[in-house]
């Protein structure tokens, strides 16, 4: 069931246009795999749950981090900066 209600999000997520809604439904995304793999752990109760809930942290970590850097321009109109230092031609 979540994961056919995960493909139809995707799906809508990808036919959204570049907007403030597709920044959003971007954070659903992340968020509902987290929540999913809370559920499941609550459920099925396995003998050591620490493991899954760091699996669950790092999720939800890497979830608000895409989710920061992809409404960033969004949020302050303007696109996000990368501190990378571009690459010598020598």
């Amino acid at each position: 069931m979540f994961l056919c209600a995960e493909a139809l999000f995707t799906l809508g997520y990808f036919l959204l246009p570049p907007s403030g809604l597709k920044a959003a439904s971007y954070a659903a995304l992340g968020l509902s795999a987290v929540a999913a793999l809370v559920i499941g752990v609550r459920r099925y109760r396995p003998r050591q749950p620490l493991a899954w809930f760091l699996l669950a942290a790092g999720l939800f970590m890497l979830a608000a981090g895409d989710t920061i850097n992809y409404s960033y321009e969004w949020v302050f109109l303007t696109e996000a900066r990368s501190h990378r230092r571009p690459m010598s031609s020598t």
